[in-house]
């Protein structure tokens, strides 16, 4: 109780930073709160949404590959030893395939993501595809300079993928009753395409 009562109040303060921050000394504030309200940015038109900016997504290992080794301590090279570890031990990227290329594309939430992928991004999925396709049913691998680099496998489709549940759980809380409403999350894929809940849900 005390704790959402915690939230509650984080919540409302930050609503009144955003509407009278000029009006309030900073130091009255946590700068989380402060720096929040004065990065975001809402678009004005149509087009000028950076999913990428809203929903930020970082591989555990992308900052490995930005902080020179001689600068970890030696918790982050042991972490870092486990990570490119685990990287490794999925194999994917012998197929010259990124990890968000193995995602499920058969859950509704990542096809609607597809769909909102640039074009000439999912074009570049669909030729990995393809070959890492064709190198799996003739048995081979790609030599290993052509294996995806640790610097270059990125997440490209999981910030669409937030934006697109971002979406249909505010749809959920505007249009559902308390009585319906259950956590995304916990809805499976065949629930989503026939459940009595889900049936009535579209995305423009």
């Amino acid at each position: 109780m005390l704790r959402g009562s915690a939230a509650t109040a984080y919540r409302f303060l930050s609503e009144v930073v955003a509407l009278n921050k000029n009006y309030f000394p900073k130091f009255l504030f946590p700068s989380s709160i402060t720096s929040t309200v004065e990065t975001q940015k809402v678009a004005e038109k149509r087009g000028e949404f950076n999913v990428y900016e809203a929903y930020p997504i970082q591989n555990p290992w992308t900052k490995y590959t930005e902080i020179p080794y001689s600068d970890l301590s030696l918790w982050e090279k042991v972490d870092r030893f486990i990570t490119i570890q685990y990287r490794k031990s999925m194999r994917y990227e012998t197929f010259g395939l990124l990890y968000d290329d193995i995602l499920n594309d058969e859950d509704p939430v990542v096809i609607e993501a597809l769909n909102r992928l640039p074009e000439e991004v999912r074009r570049a999925r669909e030729k990995r595809l393809a070959r890492a396709f064709d190198l799996s049913v003739n048995q081979k691998r790609l030599p290993k300079e052509q294996w995806t680099k640790v610097e270059d496998d990125v997440a490209y489709l999981r910030p669409y993928i937030l934006w697109v549940r971002a979406e249909m759980e505010e749809f959920d809380a505007e249009t559902l009753n308390k009585t319906d409403f259950i956590p995304f999350f916990s809805v499976s894929a065949e629930d989503y395409e026939t459940g009595k809940v889900f049936k009535k849900r579209y995305i423009d």
